[in-house]
């Protein structure tokens, strides 16, 4: 883009020295000059990110073994609650077989949009499953007004960026791209309370990476003065699914479940545990009304990518 305007400038002070005398030209070169060199310092801030004036940092680039010391977490020595009671456990619905993904693949090479296929079946489930349960229950209470799991929904490929200190005391506008995320509340006060992150290959998760993810919305819920600052991840290749939970301590911890090792129930049941979570925060809505969005407290910003 600079090379671009500094042949306009070449070409705009070229046509004025043909149209007017020498000496109107002496006059006009250097608010011409000054005028382009404002476009140019703005076309950098602009690819910079949206007027930061914070060089680029991409979540990709950033060591794993920086990433507890940069984003302030650090793990629970507990191992944290993953616990699922007898009525936490929900069956695997039967249309829900991934073998089926597999089957109707076979020969094909497991690429992403294998991996993708695979956890959309297990992610539309799940909440399409709550959705379904909670529209039941309320045919049969129709007393009840509110229905939080009704504003709760799946958003796909959504760029996330936010201003961030490093330890060096550089300051870096950290950016990235999450797969899926789980979104509550009414339009206009949406938040995130889950990122999901599929790996790019087989066996490579990239738990790291949904750390990041999940420490600046814990930052920017903590900036908004929300009480609950707790924030879920799941790092899969569909197959493996290390589920993460970033606490109001900021202490994560992980639970590690296969799907090959006969942990369907498992996974299912706390995905639906993070779903019910969400439903909790949403308040009706109107809680969220009240206040600042993450946006205005901490200036996180979040983009669909299409």
């Amino acid at each position: 883009m600079e090379a671009i305007i500094s042949r306009l400038d070449v070409i705009i002070k070229a046509v004025i020295s043909r149209s007017v005398g020498e000496q109107k030209k002496k006059e006009l070169d250097p608010e011409i000059s000054k005028c382009f060199d404002l476009a140019k310092t703005e076309s950098r801030q602009g690819q910079q990110g949206q007027g930061s004036s914070c060089p680029h940092q991409a979540v990709t680039n950033i060591k794993p073994e920086d990433v507890e010391k940069t984003f302030g977490i650090s793990v629970d020595s507990t191992g944290g609650n993953w616990t699922l009671s007898a009525k936490d456990r929900i069956a695997i619905p039967q249309h829900l077989d991934l073998r089926d993904i597999d089957l109707v693949t076979k020969g094909a090479p497991l690429n992403e949009a294998h991996t993708r296929a695979r956890i959309d079946a297990v992610l539309f489930s799940t909440l399409a499953a709550a959705k379904r349960e909670e529209r039941s229950n309320q045919n049969r209470m129709s007393s009840s007004s509110t229905q939080p799991v009704r504003s709760v929904h799946l958003q796909f490929e959504k760029d996330m960026k936010m201003e961030w200190n490093f330890p060096n005391k550089q300051r870096w506008l950290v950016t990235g791209r999450t797969d899926y995320s789980l979104w509550y509340g009414e339009p206009g006060q949406m938040e995130a309370n889950l990122v999901v992150c599929k790996a790019k290959r087989k066996g490579v998760i990239g738990m790291e990476q949904t750390l990041i993810y999940m420490a600046m919305l814990h930052q920017a819920r903590r900036a908004a003065g929300r009480h609950d600052t707790a924030i879920y991840g799941v790092a899969t290749d569909s197959n493996i699914w290390e589920f993460i939970r970033l606490g109001n301590d900021s202490k994560y911890s992980v639970a590690h479940y296969r799907w090959d090792h006969g942990h369907g129930i498992q996974i299912l049941s706390t995905l639906r545990l993070i779903i019910n979570h969400a439903s909790g925060l949403t308040g009706g809505g109107a809680a969220l009304g009240r206040k600042r969005t993450l946006s205005q407290a901490s200036g996180i910003e979040f983009r669909s990518s299409r």
